[in-house]
Formats: structure tokens, sequence, C-alpha cells
């Protein structure tokens, strides 16, 4: 899988979010904020594919954090990313 390559992430003020356009005409633009392990496992994993378990094995890399742990909470943020379409298989 990878971050689909048309999304960016942005820095305003002290947050990072996502804005996500709208693919068709009336459609919503949504802005999504991200938190300080999201904007560290985008920095790392953009511009490159990933697996779950290699997400993981970064968080484990830079936080104090169980392998298991780290796998669960890889999962949950790519699942929330692939729904809005912002994670690509």
């Amino acid at each position: 899988m990878h971050i689909a390559p048309q999304h960016t992430l942005y820095q305003v003020a002290d947050d990072h979010v996502v804005i996500r356009q709208g693919q068709t005409p009336g459609a919503t633009t949504q802005v999504v904020a991200l938190n300080a392990v999201s904007v560290y496992l985008w920095q790392t994993l953009q511009g490159s594919d990933f697996t779950v378990e290699s997400a993981a094995e970064k968080l484990t890399e830079r936080y104090d954090v169980s392998p298991t742990q780290a796998t669960q909470d890889v999962q949950r943020w790519v699942d929330q990313l692939t729904s809005l379409g912002i994670i690509e298989p």
C-alpha cells in the first residue's frame, strides 16, 4: 500500500493536516488533522510502498511501544486513512 500521491501534508500553525479535495463537482472538501505519531508515519512512509508490519517496525524504532501495540495502532491508522482514500492498496 502507499499514501496516495495527490495528498499533501500541510503544517498550519502547530497542527498538521491533509486536505482531501472532493472528487466530483459539489463534493465536500475534507481536512484531516494528524497527531504527532501520524505525522511521523506520513513523513517516513510517503513516496514508498509499505505494509502494516513495516510501518509498525518504524514505530517501534522511534517510540517505546511493543510490536503488538504498534501493529494494532498502524492497522487502525491505515484503516482510517484508507476509508478516506488517502492510503491506497
